[in-house]
Parts: structure tokens; C-alpha cells; sequence
């Protein structure tokens, strides 16, 4: 119910969503780089859905600019208070890559707020990053060993979002089975890679086992299941996309994840038929997929 909520209200308050009206003027709540009109249309509603529900947050902070009517090639100012060239406006940086470290930033806070984060980490052990109140226990170390004191390895993609506050999403993303880092578990670092760009083909196995977990968990949670991870949920078995298959020696792994992802609608594929699973996934893409994928 909370969820059906938060997306009827942010419905609401996207412009010429529910009801037709001409290109934003100047719309202080839109991301600067990504409007109603130019290269990135297609991902705004998207984007300011997940904006509105408290995900996309900004990439940096820049000029604010004012964009012109529709017929008119004169930009209007922006209002009084909704952004100055002092204060700045929010840029999203829709074409960014995603870092693994942000990428467990969508997935994690798609499903948990952060008082839920806090009490999840608290129950299962300790809260690495230290920002949890009253764990007790003093700071547990992180699973991984690569990530720094406090986050301090993590390349920082967003403003307003603290690197101990990525820390502790990558250790959700472990404790709840999502991932096993990105080495051998022999490793005796046993690395996460903060920083590495996340394909898309990636995307669609952390995409589904967190929204399918809580039914169908995963082996790497503790529940013994088959292969492949104990994901053991159903697919359609006709590929969709002919550049993941069952028998691709690559991405063949990826097949079930990517075919759930298509059962699901959260994907419709770069094309009609194919999903471009080695092309790394931007900010504008896993910002659809997230709101698709849990709050649909």
C-alpha cells in the first residue's frame, strides 16, 4: 500500500503525464539535463517517477537554465526562488555509467528506506558504515575488503549521498543474497569492486533476485536450491532476445534473469530483438528499470 501510494501521488506531480500540456517552461522539480523535449525525452517520466518517489537524486549541480515554449524560441526565466545561478539546479547525468557501488544504491533503496536499512543491519549483525543508531557492538567490519574505512574506496556518483551511506547498501546487497562480490569466493580480500561499471546483462541478475527473493531466495542468502544461484524461480523458455540464449557461452547464465526481466515488463530490449547485454547500463536505464521493477 505504501508503495502503490507513493507512485499514485508522484503520478500526480509529473507534468503532462495524466493530462496533455505543452513542453515544462521551466520546471524547478526536473532534472536540468533531462526534459519533456530533447535526446533524453523518452527516460523523463521514468526519471522524475523515480525522482518523485525519493530515488533519483542529483549528479552534480549546475547552471540553472530556462527552456523555451513550445513555437517560441525565447526561454522564459525561471520564477523567483526556483533556482538561481548562486543556488544552482539538480543535474541527473542520464548517460553516466553505473558504478556497482551506485548500482546497489537503486536496487537497495527501491526496497528499504533507511530507518528499515538501519534496523535489517542492526538484526543481522551490525551496520558496517556505522551510521546506524543504537546497533550496539561498536562498528562491524564490512564483508567486503575493498571498499575502505567508512566507504573512503567508493567513487562517490551522487551529491547528497554520503560514501558510508553506499557502504551499507552494498552490505544489504550481500547479506540479502544479491550478490557475491566480484571475485572467487577463495579470494582472501574477497572484493566487491566498488567502482566497476555494471553491464546490463549484470543488471538483470541484482534487478531479480531482489524483487524475487522473498519467494524464490537465493543460495548465496543460505537457502540451498539449484542451480543456477538457487534463483529457482520460472521463466518463458523462448528467448526473446537473440543475443541472450540458453546456450550463449557467455551469456547464457544471464538467460533466465534477462527472460524474467521481459515476463516482468521492467525490459523491452534495446530493440524488438535484442537486449545489448554487454553494453554497461546508464543512470537513465536503471532509474526505469528500478521504478518498473518495484514500484509497478
Amino acid at each position: 500500500m505504501r508503495r502503490t501510494s507513493l507512485l499514485a501521488s508522484a503520478l500526480l506531480l509529473i507534468p503532462g503525464l495524466l493530462c496533455a500540456q505543452s513542453s515544462p517552461l521551466f520546471d524547478p522539480n526536473a532534472f536540468q539535463d533531462v526534459l519533456q523535449s530533447g535526446p533524453n525525452a523518452s527516460f523523463f517520466t521514468w526519471i522524475q517517477l523515480a525522482k518523485r518517489l525519493g530515488l533519483a537524486v542529483p549528479s552534480s549541480i549546475g547552471p540553472c537554465v530556462a527552456t523555451a515554449p513550445v513555437g517560441s524560441s525565447t526561454p522564459l526565466q525561471p520564477p523567483p526562488g526556483s533556482g538561481t545561478a548562486s543556488s544552482g539546479c539538480a543535474y541527473f547525468g542520464p548517460d553516466a555509467i553505473v558504478s556497482r557501488a551506485e548500482m546497489a544504491y537503486w536496487v537497495v533503496k527501491a526496497q528499504m528506506d533507511e530507518p528499515q536499512i538501519s534496523y535489517f543491519l542492526c538484526a543481522t549483525g551490525g551496520d558496517p558504515s556505522g551510521l546506524s543508531a543504537g546497533c550496539g557492538g561498536g562498528t562491524l567490519a564490512s564483508s567486503f575488503g575493498d571498499l575502505g574505512a567508512g566507504g573512503a574506496s567508493i567513487v562517490n556518483p551522487f551529491v547528497g549521498v554520503s560514501n558510508a551511506q553506499l557502504m551499507r547498501y552494498i552490505e544489504v546487497m550481500v547479506r540479502r543474497g544479491y550478490t557475491q562480490g566480484c571475485t572467487s569466493t577463495i579470494d582472501p580480500i574477497y572484493r566487491y569492486c566498488p567502482n566497476d561499471p555494471v553491464t546490463r546483462a549484470q543488471m538483470s541478475v541484482f534487478i531479480i533476485r531482489a524483487k524475487m527473493n522473498n519467494v524464490f531466495p537465493t543460495t548465496l542468502s543460505g537457502t540451498p536450491q539449484p542451480n543456477p544461484y538457487g534463483d529457482n524461480f520460472g521463466a518463458s523458455t523462448t528467448p526473446y532476445f537473440t543475443d541472450v540464449t540458453p546456450g550463449d557461452p557467455v551469456y547464457g547464465p544471464y538467460f533466465i534473469y534477462v527472460q524474467k526481466m521481459r515476463d516482468l515488463g521492467i525490459t523491452s530490449g534495446t530493440t524488438p530483438t535484442t537486449f545489448s547485454p554487454g553494453n554497461n547500463i546508464t543512470r537513465k536505464e536503471i532509474a526505469t528499470f528500478a521504478v518498473r521493477a518495484f514500484f509497478l
